[in-house]
């Protein structure tokens, strides 16, 4: 079994896609309105959608603990585009487990947690 898509609520879509498009290199696979007020768009690589963004004009909080993992190329470059408010954790090797991970939020205040194998 793998996991087909992930969904988070936004409070812009187009500021949420420009986000994930231009740090990670999502695009939009799929887009669709369900109401009046709710908007939604899948985003992935390639064809494969991975997340499933949710506009809507409720307020968005997101969950205590709560984050996506999100495999990148290069965390260091990942993370040295952002405003500092936007960094929860710099970056950092955990040798034990082969990787190297930061924490870092979307728009919205979603925690993204970035893997790199190294």
């Amino acid at each position: 079994m793998t996991i087909d898509h992930a969904a988070v609520r936004v409070s812009n879509l187009d500021e949420s896609i420009a986000f994930y498009r231009d740090l990670f290199g999502y695009e939009p696979v799929e887009r669709f309105e369900r109401s009046d007020t709710v908007s939604d768009t899948f985003l992935g690589i390639g064809d494969d959608a991975a997340i499933q963004l949710v506009e809507t004009d409720e307020p968005v909080e997101p969950t205590d603990g709560g984050h996506l993992g999100l495999s990148v190329d290069d965390v260091d470059a990942a993370v040295a585009g952002l405003d500092d408010g936007r960094v929860h954790r710099r970056p950092e090797t955990l040798d034990e487990l082969g990787i190297r991970i930061a924490f870092v939020e979307d728009p919205d205040g979603h925690v993204l947690e970035l893997l790199e194998p190294v």
